[in-house]
């Protein structure tokens, strides 16, 4: 609670909280209790809290694509720093 108001106040600071938001983990949503400022922008869909429930979850969340989508290209670009990567670029 204390780390999400914090993180709130510190976006209405420095601009504003519109398309921001937070990320934690799905077993702590049950135990929100939010300042009525917090939960008004909630509503009004300008602050967002999204849960998890793994990596992968989080990792489509923040990059707003699919987890295999991230993997594939990770390890494609990795493969360019393998040794023999000459012969490795030619077969991708």
């Amino acid at each position: 609670n204390e780390k999400i108001e914090g993180f709130f106040k510190v976006c209405k600071i420095l601009d504003n909280t519109e398309g921001k938001g937070v990320l934690i983990p799905w077993t702590n949503i049950g135990g929100l209790v939010l300042k009525d400022e917090v939960e008004q922008e909630i509503m009004k869909e300008n602050f967002h809290i999204y849960y998890m429930h793994n990596l992968r979850d989080a990792v489509e969340i923040l990059m707003d694509t699919d987890y295999d989508s991230v993997i594939y290209g990770a390890r494609r670009e990795l493969k360019k720093y393998l040794p023999g990567k000459e012969k490795r670029k030619k077969s991708l």
